[in-house]
């Protein structure tokens, strides 16, 4: 209804997270309103914002008017002054560190984690999943079932700013994405978290964004989780938190491509163009 120019940020695809992770009915009013309004934005933007390249094919295989040069990709950038790369000296290498952090539910599946986490013991039966999150009493509902991890799980509700602190003393980020559409387009935070602080990530393939920054950069792994060797598995950990040069990729790459320094360039770019 203005001449006012937009530049539309969406982030992720934000109602199809809603009816992905909430329960909101593709077919209610309130989700029809809100892709209406996402399609308007989408054709009366100078400059659409996403934060994977896996969510811009998507949109323009599904609105074939629009230009691809009106798309930028910005990831979740991450505070690299804040979440940094410490000392790390791995003194006990029977003893894997792996650490889970935020939420338990909506986008993630902690159940696979923690099954996943069971298998590991079997083969690295010294090893710790620390668990930070603000979820304490959901986790221990979802808990319930693995009571015998007691010895080998600590659940903590970290202040954020004593985040970094408490990854530096972890080896392995770990998570799980349930796979849906509206996860294609999602980044989620704590991949820079992890990454930044030096460590190497363990997760499933829910776009392909993030199997292109862990595979080709061998920054972590990608499984499959249905499917997984337990014993080979346990294998390729020792191996990556033996990489003595990991810590390093894991933080350098975070402060070359998706630093919050990096991150408030490109948009000032796109600012400045607009």
């Amino acid at each position: 209804l203005t001449k006012i120019k937009i530049l539309f940020d969406m982030r992720g695809f934000w109602p199809d997270e809603k009816a992905d992770r909430t329960n909101l009915s593709r077919n209610s009013l309130i989700y029809k309103f809100l892709k209406f309004v996402e399609r308007i934005l989408l054709q009366k933007s100078e400059k659409i914002i996403c934060l994977t390249y896996e969510s811009i094919d998507l949109l323009l295989n599904k609105y074939h008017y629009l230009n691809r040069s009106k798309f930028l990709v910005i990831p979740t950038c991450v505070d690299t002054n804040e979440f940094k790369l410490l000392n790390k000296n791995k003194k006990n290498k029977n003893k894997i560190i792996f650490a889970y952090l935020g939420s338990v539910d909506t986008a993630y599946n902690i159940n696979v984690i923690l099954n996943f986490f069971k298998n590991i013991l079997k083969f690295l039966p010294h090893s710790e999943l620390r668990i930070f999150t603000k979820q304490t009493d959901e986790f221990r509902n979802i808990d319930d079932g693995y009571n015998f991890l007691s010895d080998n799980l600590i659940i903590k509700n970290v202040e954020h700013q004593n985040v970094s602190e408490e990854l530096s003393k972890c080896d392995i980020g770990i998570f799980y994405l349930i796979d849906n559409f509206s996860i294609k387009a999602s980044f989620p935070t704590k991949i820079g978290e992890f990454l930044s602080c030096g460590l190497p990530i363990i997760c499933n393939n829910f776009n392909k964004d993030i199997l292109g920054i862990i595979s080709s950069n061998k920054l972590g792994y990608i499984y499959d989780f249905d499917k997984l060797n337990y014993e080979k598995v346990s294998k390729e950990i020792i191996q990556l938190v033996d990489d003595s040069n990991i810590n390093f990729k894991c933080s350098n790459f975070a402060k070359t491509n998706i630093s919050l320094k990096i991150g408030v360039k490109l948009l000032k770019e796109v600012y400045d163009g607009i």
